[in-house]
């Protein structure tokens, strides 16, 4: 089908995974430059250390960067799309990758957009750390509630050693809970909450198309629709408090979880 509309794409997905991710253009508008592939599970959290992964669970999920040059043209885009795991380690890896692409193709003035489904709403902190919010302290705690190892990390976890157990509800999204693990130690070399923050406060933080289109929406009619989910702890000055009610609809979770979101150059 995009081939017979003149498109053309780049897939990937993570090894003996079922999905994955691609992008597709117009082979009249624009011819690749290059592209990247970011294996989130091969990828160390602590740059010129790749023995220290800083892994929290092995997902097999991916980045896909591709820099689409337009025909005729030396401007162009920088694209990415990925499917995340909730935990910020991967959304940092992928703007880390970005910045790393962007520098190695010499593409620094090239604009960047980024889609994907992540895995998380505009309340969790993961979403607050790649726009550049403050954290809440609800934020915080999450953030140290994640800090765990899974079994698929650690595979000597058993019955007897799992420290993490919550108890399995059929309603629940299974990417988002907590289970069959223990509490991090020093040796899986899983950042801080001031490790966190303090790498993404060295990446250029991101704007979402979303938030930004909507809030001008609200402000120019007398629409009541967004927001609405957010009670007073969530003022409509913080940055998410405009993205739609939801971008996923299922039984067990109705939520923004897919985002379009660029950087800003």
């Amino acid at each position: 089908m995009l081939e017979s509309a003149s498109y053309t794409h780049i897939y990937a997905s993570g090894p003996g995974k079922l999905h994955g991710c691609m992008i597709a253009y117009s082979i009249d508008l624009f011819e690749e430059l290059a592209h990247a592939v970011a294996f989130y599970d091969d990828l160390s959290i602590w740059e010129g250390a790749a023995d220290r992964k800083g892994l929290t669970r092995l997902t097999k999920n991916i980045g896909l960067i591709v820099g689409l040059k337009r025909r005729g043209s030396s401007t162009g885009f920088i694209i990415a799309t990925t499917h995340l795991f909730w935990h910020p380690r991967q959304s940092l890896l992928l703007l880390r990758e970005i910045k790393r692409f962007r520098e190695q193709h010499n593409l620094t003035d090239w604009p960047c957009i980024i889609a994907g489904d992540f895995n998380f709403p505009p309340t969790d902190p993961a979403y607050s750390l790649l726009v550049g919010e403050n954290l809440t302290q609800d934020q915080w705690k999450k953030l140290d509630e994640s800090r765990v190892v899974h079994v698929s990390v650690d595979s000597s976890l058993n019955e007897s050693n799992i420290s993490v157990k919550i108890p399995e509800d059929e309603n629940a999204d299974p990417d988002i809970m907590i289970t069959h693990s223990r509490s991090a130690c020093a040796d899986d070399a899983l950042l801080s909450n001031e490790g966190v923050l303090s790498l993404f406060q060295r990446l250029l933080p991101l704007r979402s198309a979303y938030e930004e289109g909507q809030r001008i929406l609200r402000d120019d009619s007398s629409s009541n629709t967004f927001g609405s989910r957010f009670d007073d702890t969530f003022p409509l000055q913080r940055i998410g408090y405009y993205e739609p009610m939801w971008t996923s609809y299922t039984h067990h979770w109705k939520s923004t979880l897919g985002e379009v979101i660029k950087q800003h150059i």
